[in-house]
């Protein structure tokens, strides 16, 4: 079978051109990046670099302000107060809910269902979402402020889902809603609405349009930086190495393997 994204070297200056990007994987500076300046006509397999040592940057403003610059995160209580909704609503509405948008007499392996949860959270894989969850010490979910101005706007844009999990607690354990519960029924009482189904449409699509939904999710418990130190250290590091005027620059021949060539910058 012929691959069209293989391509077949027979030389290294063919795997090796001139001005192609490179970084160090051995000592002394390990992780410069340099550039491939040429191939020795000896080479023997040996290619001449050239790599810019870039100066140490000082990140110790960045470690006194980590804390500051962390995500907070606290108990779904403390959110669901903010919100005026009871930490039941909180805890389903971050996770998953799912509306049934099929006629009421088919049967539950043939409905067709639409998952209205925000998906901050999950249980069973034992997974938390980067910015927006964490599991306590105690096995609790922590939820950070991201979460209560999400549940905010979608109470804001689509009441009708905490209208009816509020109205009774038989509503909010329910593990599957109708979209005539939700939304209403038709105009006769009876059958699916029309405007009940584009409600439940509309409302798919703007949480798959949340930034929540493209965050990443990881194993709980997972050490991670926040988004804020991250732009916090690579701000840092920015900054060093244009006041340093980009590093000292150092032209070595090297044999193949104690050096890599990166695709993305070829």
């Amino acid at each position: 079978m012929h691959d069209p994204s293989f391509t077949q070297y027979r030389t290294l200056p063919e795997l090796f051109p001139a001005g192609s990007t490179c970084f160090m994987l051995g000592q002394p500076n390990y992780g410069c990046r340099g550039q491939v300046l040429q191939v020795s006509p000896e080479h023997r397999g040996r290619v001449q670099l050239s790599f810019t040592e870039a100066p140490e940057p000082d990140l110790r403003p960045v470690v006194r302000a980590k804390n500051d610059l962390s995500v907070k995160y606290l108990p779904g209580f403390r959110i669901a107060q903010s919100l005026g909704v009871s930490s039941h609503v909180l805890s389903r509405v971050t996770g998953s809910i799912f509306i049934n948008k099929s006629p009421r007499e088919t049967d539950a392996d043939r409905q067709a269902r639409v998952n209205v949860g925000l998906n901050l959270k999950f249980n069973k894989k034992n997974e938390e979402v980067c910015g927006y969850t964490r599991r306590g010490s105690d096995n609790g979910w922590l939820y950070s402020e991201k979460v209560g101005d999400t549940i905010g706007a979608y109470m804001e844009a689509f009441p009708e889902v905490f209208d009816y999990l509020a109205r009774s607690n038989s509503n909010a354990s329910k593990d599957v809603f109708h979209v005539d519960d939700v939304f209403g029924p038709g105009e006769d009482g009876a059958g699916l609405a029309q405007g009940s189904l584009d409600k439940l449409a509309a409302l798919a699509k703007w949480i798959k349009e949340l930034p929540s939904s493209n965050s990443p999710r990881q194993p709980c418990g997972t050490q991670t930086l926040d988004e804020e130190v991250v732009k916090a250290l690579e701000k840092c590091v920015d900054s060093s190495a244009a006041e340093a005027g980009g590093g000292k620059k150092t032209v070595v021949t090297m044999q193949v393997g104690t050096w890599k060539k990166s695709e993305k910058h070829s």
